[in-house]
């Protein structure tokens, strides 16, 4: 159900800009937006804190953020009223999956009962070492099969947006 949304064609090679955010926040399915998360390359991440705006009035710019933090708040930064995070997991700067909205409740675990234990001395044998091996099956799915259409088809909305590839 993924939905990967086009990169604006203004901004350059694996950047990308306001726009952007916010093609990827109109694709969020309404009612996941309140419980969605920024997830991001922490390349990403820094982008954005970086991101100006420009002055109509003057040549020069203006921040596009913000930032105030004290010790009670949860997230410093917040994009759309969405907590932004860091992801050492998303893939590098450019690639698809570097920056990604998500409604992570429209994700339900799997896990297989019991954990299994294997011992083996054969491995090593000669050196006399004991090879030990523990597996515990689990697995992440969701219940979504495919995005949901506006009624027009216009539109097509997901809890799960990405940004598309925009080379290296």
């Amino acid at each position: 159900s993924l939905i990967t949304v086009t990169k604006s064609s203004h901004d350059s090679a694996a950047m990308f800009g306001f726009d952007d955010l916010a093609a990827m926040y109109k694709a969020m399915y309404p009612p996941s937006r309140n419980n969605s998360v920024w997830l991001m390359n922490p390349e990403a991440y820094n982008v954005l804190l970086t991101m100006t705006f420009p002055n109509a009035a003057s040549s020069s710019t203006y921040p596009a953020w913000s930032l105030t933090y004290s010790g009670h708040d949860e997230f410093p930064l917040k994009l759309f009223g969405r907590p932004v995070i860091e992801c050492l997991n998303c893939p590098q700067l450019g690639n698809a999956g570097d920056i990604i909205l998500a409604d992570l409740s429209q994700l339900f675990t799997y896990e297989r009962p019991g954990i299994q234990f294997d011992i083996s001395n054969e491995i090593q044998f000669p050196t006399l070492q004991v090879a030990y091996r523990t597996v515990y099956r689990y697995d992440i799915k969701s219940p979504w099969t495919a995005a949901l259409s506006s009624v027009d088809g216009h539109y097509s909305y997901s809890p799960f947006v990405a940004l598309q590839s925009r080379g290296t």
